[in-house]
């Protein structure tokens, strides 16, 4: 992982979440920057057929296999449980990110998504398919009942300090 660290410096990150607003994405919805797609959204991401570097971030198991064009970001844990065959493959943990690696609570996927983001050197994020986050549903495009869990994430969040310019792209 550290020899990621700001090859992207100077560009907007674009962390994509599994809200249900990611249905009404569009390419004209990301320019230039990197794509760091959470989990079962690469779906949807894949639809779209952009040009950018995308890193498939799993961190509890992988969901969806990464296409050879596709960078996998798997989490120390689950790397230690499983070995992917998948290639190019980054190995990350919560030291590395600056995050408590005790700390597991929900959140957990958003925060360290940032935080990859931050370490990549990116000057701005752009946050699309967090609706839980700007008053939308709490419904995800995965195939579990996330309710609970999104709540948590919103608390989890309320302290959790952002080091770069970012905001919440909305299709609500």
């Amino acid at each position: 992982m550290n020899s990621l660290k700001d090859t992207h410096h100077g560009e907007t990150a674009y962390i994509i979440g599994k809200g249900p607003s990611l249905k009404k994405l569009t390419p004209f919805d990301f320019g230039a920057g990197f794509l760091i797609v959470l989990y079962e959204a690469l779906s949807k991401i894949r639809e779209l057929k952009l040009p950018n570097t995308t890193y498939s971030m799993q961190k509890d198991e992988v969901r969806i296999e990464p296409r050879w064009d596709e960078i996998l970001l798997l989490h120390s844990w689950e790397s230690a449980k499983t070995k992917h065959p998948h290639q190019p493959q980054y190995i990350w943990n919560n030291n590395d990110l600056g995050l408590d690696e005790g700390n597991m609570n929900a959140g957990f996927s958003l925060q360290s998504a940032i935080r990859i983001a931050e370490f990549f050197g990116a000057k701005d994020i752009t946050l699309y398919g967090f609706d839980a986050h700007t008053g939308g549903s709490m419904e995800t495009m995965g195939d579990r009942d996330f309710e609970d869990h999104y709540r948590k994430q919103i608390r989890g969040m309320q302290n959790f300090e952002i080091n770069v310019p970012h905001r919440y792209g909305s299709h609500l």
